[in-house]
C-alpha cells in the first residue's frame, strides 16, 4: 500500500514539474475574443420584402488557437471556434465539426518547400479573403458578403469555403509564395437552393464518391517591385457530383504600402454551374474591392472600403443584381501590443435588380466593439502588463 502511495506521489510530482516547466509553455495558446454591438436599418423597399431593423450584442469572434514548432522542420496549428452557427454539425467527409477552423501539420521538406496536411485556409478571395476573422466587418458579394438584401434566389453567402481539409504543397523563394492545394469539397455550390440531387457533403448509397475535390493555385509576389508592392493571384476549381455542379473562383489583387498608407485592390470572379432534374443554371458573381488604410498613430488606424458587385443568375430570362457598398472603420489599440482593441464601423449597402417592378433596397450597419487577445500559457509566467 505504501509503495502504491509513493508511486502516485511521484507521478503527481512529475506532472507538476512538466506542467510548470518552461518546455510546457513553449507552445502558444491564444484566446481571441471580439464582442460587438450592432444596429441594422433597412429602407422601406427591403422591409416590404420581409427585412426588419434589429439591434443585438454578440460574439463576432471567440476562438482558441494552439500552435507550436515540434522540430526545426515540423510545426502544427489547431484552432477551435467557440462562436458561430451550426457548431455541432459534423462534416462527414473529414469527420470534423464546423467549430474546428484549423488542424494541420506542416513539414519542411527542403529549404524552400513545405507540405501541409489537415484542415487549413483555402486562400480563396484575394487580399480581402486573407483577412482574419476579427478584422472582418463586412465582405464583398463575391466573398459571401450578404444575402440579407435579397429574399429570392441568390448566390452570395453560401459558396466560398474559407477552410477545407486536404494537402498543400508550398514553394517559398525570397519574397514569393506559391501554393498548390487539393482538398475535400462540398457538392452544394451555386444558388441558395439545393439543385444538386446529391447536394451537401453526403454519402451516396453508403459510400463516398471519389470526385469531391477542389484544386487551387495561389501566388503572391513582393519581389518584382520591392516589398512595398505586392501582387496576389489565385484560381480554385471544382467539378463535384460527376458534372452535377461546377465552381470556379478567380482572384487578382494588388497591395501598395508607403509611410502610413496602405492601398489594396481585388478583382474577384466566381462562376457556378448547377443543375437539378429539369434545368441547368450558369451563374456568376464578380466584385471590385478597393481599400484605403491610414495609420493616424502607432495605435490608431482609419480604413475606407468600397465595393462594386454584379450577380448574374442564368435563366429564362437572366436576372442581374447590382450592389454598391461602402464602409468606414476606426480601430484603436489600448497599447501598442495588439492585446486590446476598440473599434467602430459604419457600412452602407444598396442593391438594384433588373427584375421588373423592383425598387432599390438599402441596408445600414453600425458596429461598436472591443477585441481582446492574449496568450493563455504566458499568463502563468509573468504578471499581465498594465493596460
Amino acid at each position: 500500500m505504501g509503495y502504491k502511495i509513493a508511486v502516485v506521489k511521484t507521478l503527481v510530482l512529475f506532472f507538476c514539474v512538466v506542467i510548470c516547466s518552461e518546455e510546457a509553455f513553449s507552445q502558444k495558446m491564444v484566446l481571441d475574443l471580439r464582442l460587438d454591438g450592432r444596429g441594422t436599418d433597412y429602407n422601406s423597399a427591403a422591409e416590404a420584402d420581409g427585412r426588419r431593423d434589429y439591434y443585438k450584442f454578440y460574439l463576432q469572434t471567440a476562438r482558441l488557437n494552439l500552435s507550436d514548432t515540434l522540430f526545426e522542420d515540423i510545426s502544427y496549428r489547431v484552432r477551435w471556434r467557440l462562436s458561430g452557427r451550426n457548431q455541432g454539425n459534423v462534416t462527414k467527409r473529414d469527420s470534423t465539426n464546423l467549430g474546428l477552423d484549423l488542424a494541420y501539420v506542416t513539414v519542411k521538406t527542403a529549404p524552400a518547400f513545405t507540405v501541409t496536411v489537415g484542415k487549413f485556409l483555402s486562400e480563396v478571395g484575394g487580399y480581402e479573403g486573407a483577412l482574419s476573422g476579427p478584422e472582418i466587418y463586412f465582405l464583398s458579394e463575391a466573398n459571401g458578403g450578404t444575402s440579407y438584401l435579397n429574399n429570392g434566389v441568390h448566390l452570395t453567402g453560401a459558396d466560398v469555403n474559407v477552410y477545407y481539409t486536404g494537402a498543400k504543397l508550398t514553394w517559398l523563394p525570397p519574397n514569393q509564395y506559391l501554393a498548390f492545394h487539393i482538398a475535400n469539397n462540398n457538392t452544394a455550390v451555386g444558388r441558395n437552393e439545393s439543385f444538386a440531387v446529391d447536394a451537401g457533403d453526403s454519402l451516396d448509397n453508403g459510400t463516398f464518391d471519389q470526385d469531391r475535390s477542389i484544386v487551387g493555385l495561389v501566388y503572391n509576389n513582393s519581389a518584382l517591385l520591392g516589398p512595398a508592392v505586392q501582387t496576389l493571384m489565385s484560381v480554385h476549381y471544382s467539378n463535384p457530383g460527376q458534372g452535377t455542379n461546377e465552381a470556379l473562383y478567380l482572384a487578382l489583387g494588388g497591395q501598395f504600402t508607403f509611410d502610413q498608407w496602405m492601398i489594396q485592390a481585388d478583382l474577384l470572379q466566381d462562376r457556378f454551374k448547377s443543375k437539378n432534374l429539369t434545368a441547368v443554371y450558369d451563374d456568376s458573381i464578380s466584385s471590385l474591392v478597393l481599400g484605403l488604410q491610414y495609420k493616424l498613430q502607432e495605435t490608431t488606424t482609419l480604413q475606407l472600403r468600397l465595393y462594386e458587385s454584379q450577380e448574374v443568375l442564368g435563366g429564362s430570362p437572366d436576372a442581374t443584381n447590382r450592389y454598391h457598398d461602402a464602409g468606414l472603420i476606426w480601430e484603436h489599440y489600448r497599447i501598442n501590443n495588439n492585446k486590446v482593441r476598440y473599434h467602430f464601423a459604419y457600412f452602407y449597402r444598396a442593391m438594384d435588380s433588373d427584375i421588373s417592378g423592383s425598387s432599390q433596397r438599402t441596408e445600414q450597419d453600425i458596429i461598436v466593439g472591443v477585441r481582446i487577445m492574449t496568450d493563455i500559457f504566458r499568463a502563468f509566467e509573468k504578471k499581465p502588463e498594465t493596460l
